[in-house]
């Protein structure tokens, strides 16, 4: 399935196929430990749905940065 970029928020599903580097229970544990991870402000939830807005999601990403080495 492809994501149209115009789509602004995602299933955990659709978010794990646009990122391959995250697996579905990777991001619902990223999800379930939202509260501590700073990832909460990524999310919204409708009902029993949970959503992740994939612009925020790369922030927060790009936002968790370490540095290795000295390479960042």
């Amino acid at each position: 399935m492809q994501l149209e970029i115009s789509q602004k928020f995602a299933t955990v599903r659709e978010l794990s196929e646009l990122f391959p580097c995250f697996s579905e229970s990777s991001l619902r544990y990223l999800i379930f430990n939202s509260q501590g991870n700073g990832l909460s402000t990524c999310l919204r939830k409708i009902g029993k749905k949970v959503l992740i807005n994939v612009g925020d999601f790369e922030a927060w990403v790009e936002n968790h940065k370490v540095s290795v080495g000295g390479v960042q």
